[in-house]
């Protein structure tokens, strides 16, 4: 479950601020080098009283396992032919880090991992980030990556379940509101910003929290008037805008009083949502601005319908790889014979010399070869075999009815 993660202890909070200050994908500065170091060091005091005023640390990590436990425990439920299952968090920034959860997934002899990123819109500077980190990690060490099967979960924006949450979330505010203002109060839907060069770049990620946003709205029958805005700016750049506070001030000055603030693109409570929005939005803004009603809606945390969305997410790309894990399987069960001669296996069957035929050890090998042969049509019966390209493999070719041929050292 992979996440940017946030600093328990207010003792972690300068490595934190260094690694997203230090990391290209994140964010880009002249100098980086000395340039990051000097600003994590310089706003590590700032951050840390911060981080005290919400109770000393980020609970970030407390939620997504309370999360990857409940997803899990479903799973076990309803998809017991790809269990047992186990989840284990892989933060960018903090610990646990992203090495640590695949040294874990080693160690526990895990077979098949599912990348799931916890950023429902893709981003090159989160998502993005944390997938380098997991393909620089398996370049440096091959053997580790190479002893796992990979599938991943790099956006979800417009899953039907995780609107419904926010619908939900958003009901649940707009009934504690006064019903003479009900209707009119605004829905703000607030994300983290990203710098205008990386939207310039073509950066998926405000498209995908738009579209997150109109399903949300869709779910609520579109019940009140709404805007996206960008929270969370850094440094003098350009950002993404119109930001949360500015909003909040212009819609006050034409008279507005009444708001719910939503984090549309946070999964969970974290120090974006504890601290700017509910204590220095919801409280310090919406005093100084004298509104009526200025709430904020929770994010999913451990809604019952949120768990659902995360588990069917993992559900459906378990089912979609399974196959072709089988495949691995049989291939690996192949490799007996490997070196005593290539053989084409296909739906027709398996082509033996027939010298070696005649033998009982080769009749009890054929044997074993119709069985696996079997197991391998009932596979390909299913389309599961797509890569185009021809790669022969040093145990066999495996062959589908469209006549494509996949590797079977490196089945996805």
């Amino acid at each position: 479950m992979i996440n940017m993660g946030g600093p328990e202890k207010l003792d972690q909070v300068h490595d934190y601020l260094l690694g997203i200050m230090t990391d290209r994908d994140m964010i880009q500065l002249p100098v980086q080098s000395k340039l990051g170091p000097w600003i994590a060091k310089r706003r590590t005091p700032e951050v840390q009283k911060k981080y005290g005023e919400i109770g000393g640390g980020s609970p970030i990590l407390k939620w997504t396992n309370r999360q990857g436990e409940l997803m899990c425990k479903k799973l076990n439920e309803v998809s017991k032919e790809t269990g047992p299952h186990k989840h284990y968090v892989a933060f960018r920034y903090v610990t646990p880090f992203i090495d640590d959860a695949i040294e874990a997934m080693k160690n526990d002899g895990v077979e098949h991992v599912v990348a799931f990123s916890q950023y429902p819109q893709y981003s090159c500077a989160t998502s993005g980030s944390s997938f380098n980190a997991i393909f620089d990690y398996a370049a440096k060490n091959k053997g580790i990556a190479e002893s796992m099967k990979w599938s991943v979960i790099d956006r979800w924006s417009t899953n039907s379940l995780l609107a419904k949450v926010f619908a939900d979330r958003i009901r649940t505010e707009l009934n504690q509101i006064p019903e003479d203002v009900r209707h009119d109060t605004i829905i703000l839907f607030s994300a983290h910003s990203l710098p205008l060069k990386a939207v310039q770049r073509g950066d998926p990620y405000p498209s995908e929290v738009g579209s997150t946003v109109q399903m949300v709205m869709n779910e609520l029958n579109h019940c009140n008037p709404f805007n996206l805005v960008w929270q969370s700016k850094v440094g003098p750049l350009p950002w993404l805008g119109p930001f949360t506070d500015e909003a909040l001030e212009a819609y006050v000055k034409k008279g507005k009083k009444n708001f719910i603030l939503v984090p549309i693109a946070f999964v969970n409570e974290h120090i974006e949502t504890l601290h700017e929005l509910d204590i220095e939005y919801c409280h310090d803004l919406g005093k100084k601005l004298g509104v009526q009603n200025l709430r904020r809606a929770a994010a999913p945390n451990d809604h019952p319908l949120f768990i659902d969305a995360i588990t069917d997410l993992v559900q459906q790309r378990l089912k979609s790889a399974a196959p072709g894990f089988q495949l691995q399987l049989v291939v690996q069960q192949l490799k007996e014979f490997e070196g005593k001669q290539l053989v084409s296996v296909t739906k027709e069957g398996l082509e033996l010399p027939e010298d070696e035929v005649e033998t009982k050890k080769r009749e009890e090998d054929k044997t074993k070869y119709e069985n696996l042969c079997k197991v391998m049509k009932d596979i390909l019966d299913k389309k599961v075999v797509v890569s185009n390209r021809l790669v022969e493999s040093p145990c066999c070719v495996v062959t589908s009815q469209y006549g494509w041929t996949a590797n079977m050292e490196r089945i996805s």
